[in-house]
């Protein structure tokens, strides 16, 4: 059974289910929660992690709230352990609804009512500061905003420290505080610093935190510099503590602190002489959970070197080894009891953002793959410990679980958000993942922590869960969540239109209704386009809806149709992308990120069409891949060599061809289009020489109907040991490529060409092979999904 300081803990991080021995208290902290959710709930609540806003509750709701409160007052027995904290709770309950409804009479005695309780059980002391915590705020709301009382009690009824991020109620009410407090400030921060009450030295990290949130926006104030004098101040007077003491609290405290300061998105530089703090802190404490903490975020986010990014890792371990140590130290009922876990679960996310694949792993102390299932772990077991709605595997692809909505405090809803979607940005090109259906279960609990009101984040969150779907070739989901979620609430969302429209393109090969979706999202984007309305995605993906329009009237109507419309899309970039726009429609700093780039992706598109028309148009897609190839000479675009020997092909000039796509695997081992170009020359796919003397076990296979037939091997080979090579090789090449990576392995082709190598040598996994070419081909759309994916 799940303890009182348990169940009292859980509820400070956002729960609202619970299951103690205390039927009293199970039912409170329930009541409790839905007073919450009507002031500070999902319809209040704008953005992830703000969720600032107070909202009046309705008269209806009001009563029935008050009413379930006399009830369980009246409940209470005098013998209970909980009882004065039970009344304390509801008493505020009745306390905030009554302010809410305008009764400001009433509201002063509930909250006079309960803060003539005092609490003196220990377990209880944590949620008891909450409460008294949210009867100061109310106390100032009902006294017309006296900021007075905050200056007076701010400080002593947060016991001078800074509350764990675990207790995001607490979290959740004092930064309502500081935001009241923010309306009301000068720039002159020394005499604000000397408003708030308080003797004791430990107050040296809630007070910079309070001037922090108050100040961080203001220009004039240099708040790094205020704060390295204080911190220098306080390590003069800190010492290593002997076997008998522990670490300076005050230091402690200001580390607590830091951590926050740093980590906050305000806090773009700081000073370089914090590094010999954090040294001098790590030197004046032992195993300081808080250095830790404090100096992975410094060294990770502010470092310039390599070492400064091991220094961060490092200062992870250190921090993860600590916290655990102390959470074996605190077992209770073989449930390990960490200090803050969601400050932990944000530093596991925070080291994978930054330390982002295996290559930062350090031997015997970090590794990637470990610390992403360590970070997954965790978040199930709060999710677990806590009693959350969490999506897992089963219910991950049914887009209807996406509406059950978790309301909890901003932060915490933050740090659980920001965790799965960093799972899945680190993992979203793993192929185990996506078969496996992990990254639909980040997505799924990424969707579940964003409200409706969320007006940005939440339409791509859809448009990645929903493509996700796609690349599984789950493509009826897809396309019924997109139809009846996404662009019901999002019609202006380009990007989800334009994977809808290759959903259909795939789904019985729709392609009236995909041309359809197309034309009049460009109609759309094209009215944007003249209000200026069109953001640097937006304008990249205009280019692909384009493209994508003229491989569909390219299949409906022939190449020549297509070729027609060529033009528009070459005046469309130049208008787009007018010169001496520079890089301000660049999606980011990498080559294949830039406009450049993109303008060579059309020339290969029109290269491509015309080596499907017939040999007469070769001449054109050579100079197509030369003024692909002449746009810029910053940087080389494989991509050009794949156009390239993809007209070697067409030319029936093999020997080249190789050239071309072995130049290709040289620099991208895996690459899909050189894998294909380099199995076409290798395989003879128009060579079918029966090679089996089973026909009830294996049988001839024939070339797909667009493949054409052509026999090369005759050039290229030296003798056939050299051409059994070669297939060998090729064959690992397209088996870890299927294994491994995300569009080898949905690509009918691929195992086309396995099914052609399997059956050669009477391997019998050519069955499976030529099914799964069946399978993918069956849900190809007309162009690769990753191109609606800007």
């Amino acid at each position: 059974m799940i303890s009182i300081a348990q169940t009292l803990s859980s509820r400070l991080i956002g729960a609202n289910v619970f299951c103690s021995a205390d039927e009293n208290l199970n039912k409170v902290l329930t009541l409790q929660f839905r007073v919450h959710y009507h002031v500070f709930g999902l319809t209040t609540t704008k953005a992830i992690g703000n969720n600032i806003e107070v909202a009046d509750i309705q008269p209806k709701n009001a009563n029935v709230l008050l009413s379930d409160c006399e009830k369980l007052l009246s409940k209470i027995k005098s013998s209970e352990p909980t009882r004065d904290l039970l009344q304390k709770i509801l008493f505020n309950c009745m306390g905030m609804i009554s302010f809410h409804t305008k009764d400001i009479q009433k509201s002063k005695n509930f909250f006079q009512k309960s803060n003539s309780i005092k609490i003196n059980a220990e377990d209880q002391k944590k949620f008891e500061t909450y409460l008294k915590l949210e009867s100061l705020y109310y106390g100032s709301k009902i006294n017309n905003n006296n900021l007075q009382l905050y200056y007076d009690n701010l400080l002593p009824v947060l016991n001078n420290r800074i509350p764990s991020e675990s207790n995001g109620l607490t979290m959740h009410v004092l930064q309502l505080i500081l935001e009241q407090l923010k309306s009301n400030t000068n720039d002159d921060i020394k005499t604000f610093f000397s408003l708030f009450k308080s003797d004791s030295p430990v107050s040296s990290g809630l007070l910079p935190l309070i001037v922090c949130y108050i100040y961080r926006t203001n220009k004039n104030i240099k708040l790094d510099e205020f704060f390295l004098s204080i911190g220098n101040d306080i390590i003069s007077k800190a010492k290593f503590p002997s076997a008998e003491e522990q670490n300076n609290e005050e230091l402690e405290q200001f580390l607590v602190f830091l951590d926050l300061y740093f980590r906050d998105e305000y806090t773009k530089s700081v000073s370089n002489k914090w590094k010999q703090f954090l040294i001098s802190s790590i030197a004046s404490t032992f195993q300081s959970i808080s250095v830790a903490r404090a100096a992975l975020v410094y060294f990770g986010k502010f470092g310039e070197s390599e070492n400064d990014m091991k220094e961060s890792i490092l200062n992870f371990v250190n921090y993860t080894k600590y916290s655990n140590k102390e959470a074996e130290l605190q077992e209770e009922d073989n449930i390990e009891e960490y200090r803050d876990i969601i400050s932990l679960i944000d530093a596991y996310a925070y080291t994978l953002k930054i330390a982002h694949d295996e290559s930062t792993n350090i031997e015997n102390l970090y590794d990637f793959d470990d610390t992403s299932i360590a970070l997954s772990n965790l978040l199930k077991t709060v999710y677990e410990q806590n009693n959350f709605n969490f999506i897992d595997n089963n219910d991950a692809s049914d887009w209807k679980k996406l509406s059950l909505k978790l309301n909890l405090p901003g932060n915490v809803k933050f740090v659980l958000f920001n965790a799965w979607k960093t799972l899945y940005e680190i993992r979203q090109n793993k192929l185990e993942y996506l078969t496996s259906n992990n990254l639909s279960i980040y997505l799924a609990n990424s969707i579940c922590l964003v409200n409706d009101l969320e007006q940005t984040l939440l339409p791509e969150l859809e448009f990645l869960y929903a493509y996700n779907l796609a690349q599984q070739r789950q493509l009826e989901p897809a396309t019924s969540f997109l139809k009846s979620v996404t662009l019901e609430k999002f019609p202006e969302h380009y990007k989800s239109w334009h994977l809808l429209a290759l959903c259909d393109s795939a789904v019985n090969e729709d392609k009236e209704t995909a041309f359809k979706i197309v034309c009049s999202v460009l109609e759309a984007m094209k009215l944007s386009l003249e209000q200026n309305k069109l953001t640097p995605s937006d304008r990249w993906q205009y280019i692909h809806l384009q493209l994508t329009q003229l491989s569909i009237v390219e299949d409906n109507f022939g190449t020549s149709e297509a070729l027609d419309l060529l033009p528009e899309v070459l005046e469309l970039y130049s208008t787009l992308f007018p010169e001496g726009s520079e890089d301000s429609f660049n999606l980011g700093t990498e080559v294949s990120q830039s406009k450049e780039y993109l303008l060579q992706t059309i020339w290969n598109f029109a290269a491509n069409m015309y080596m499907n028309i017939n040999e007469e148009f070769l001449e054109q897609a050579d100079d197509a891949i030369t003024e692909a190839v002449n746009v810029s000479k910053k940087f080389k675009n494989l991509n050009c060599n794949i156009t390239k020997g993809n007209l070697f092909l067409t030319q029936e000039a093999p020997n080249k061809a190789l050239k071309e796509f072995e130049y290709v695997l040289h620099y991208d081992k895996y690459n899909l289009e050189a894998l294909l170009g380099l199995a076409e020359i290798v395989l003879d796919s128009g060579k079918n020489e029966k090679t089996s003397n089973s026909p009830d076990e294996y049988y001839t296979l024939v070339p797909q109907n667009n493949m054409k037939q052509r026999t090369y091997s005759n050039n290229i080979f030296a003798n056939e040991k050299d051409q059994l090579a070669t297939i060998a090789r090729l064959k690992y090449l397209l088996e870890y490529a299927t294994s491994h990576k995300v569009e080898a392995y949905y690509s009918a082709e691929i195992w086309w060409y396995l099914s052609l190598i399997y059956e050669k040598y009477q391997d019998k996994r050519y069955k499976s092979s030529i099914m799964n070419c069946i399978r993918f081909k069956e849900a190809t759309p007309i162009r690769s999904f990753k191109f609606c994916n800007y």
